[in-house]
């Protein structure tokens, strides 16, 4: 019983790291791609692939070259987002990468155009009600983790449910004495339909290596694996910063009334 349990272990392990390495691999390839572009001058190609990679992970290093690909493309409004995001996510800058971005900072700011002239509203001198900060946190679960657990645990019971079915209804016993051998292989058949345990409860019914190794340490071990994935994704709480641009509200007074007045970035 003890190897039995080893082997499972191993077996929980050979299926959760490659989850996680093919994950890690596909950001590298994302990634490597758009380092090839950039270097083509292909930033189009390159903005693409980053975004990819940013999908799979948000390192802010990510957020700085989106923002390279976009003032190369001549988008400096979303270059200079990207910029200022980078700023607020990066909590220890490499002093080169900042004394770029502030610099890039600079240059677009003094490229964009001058605002509209304000309305002329008699305002009542007052501090700002209320400033909403520019990103707040949400809570996520790792639904990756948790999608790959769900497919397998799926994929896993599938198969063990439909050869169930078929090793019940070609197993089944003439005499209901239970001492045909035929009648195990039945029963082994029926207790695939339980989902999770029913692959081990399978091989000690029907105790032979041709059944109970692919049913136990692969089927069995695919199942418990998923379900230990979807477990494990609902209890990551993650916390991903959501940005929001700056919001101010004041209060106003003219000769038509007044209200509250809301500026800032949309």
């Amino acid at each position: 019983m003890n190897l039995r349990m080893i082997a499972l272990v191993f077996a929980l392990a050979f299926v959760l790291l490659p989850a996680r390495a093919r994950a890690d691999d596909e950001f590298q390839t994302h990634y490597a791609n758009a380092e090839t572009l950039t270097a083509a001058e292909d930033y189009a190609g390159a903005l693409k692939e980053l975004a990819a990679a940013y999908q799979l992970k948000q390192p802010p290093r990510l957020l700085y070259e989106m923002a390279r690909a976009h003032q190369k493309l001549g988008d400096g409004k979303q270059a200079l987002e990207l910029y200022r995001k980078y700023l607020i996510a990066e909590a220890n800058p490499d002093p080169m990468v900042k004394a770029d971005v502030d610099a890039q900072l600079k240059l677009l700011a003094a490229l964009e155009p001058p605002p509209a002239p304000p309305v002329i509203i008699q305002r009542v001198e007052s501090p700002p009600l209320e400033r909403m900060p520019p990103f707040h946190y949400e809570v996520h679960h790792d639904r990756g983790l948790m999608a790959a657990g769900i497919s397998l645990l799926a994929t896993g019971y599938g198969a063990a449910v439909i050869s169930g079915a078929i090793f019940a209804s070609i197993g089944a016993p003439a005499s209901g004495d239970g001492s045909d051998p035929a009648g195990n292989l039945a029963a082994a058949g029926g207790t695939l339909i339980i989902p999770v345990v029913g692959p081990l409860i399978s091989s000690l019914v029907y105790r032979s290596t041709f059944w109970s190794v692919p049913w136990s340490l692969v089927d069995g071990a695919a199942q418990v694996a998923g379900l230990a994935m979807i477990i494990a994704g609902a209890r990551v709480h993650k916390r991903v910063p959501v940005f929001t641009d700056r919001l101010f509200l004041s209060p106003y007074a003219s000769a038509g009334g007044g209200g509250i007045l809301a500026s800032g970035r949309f």
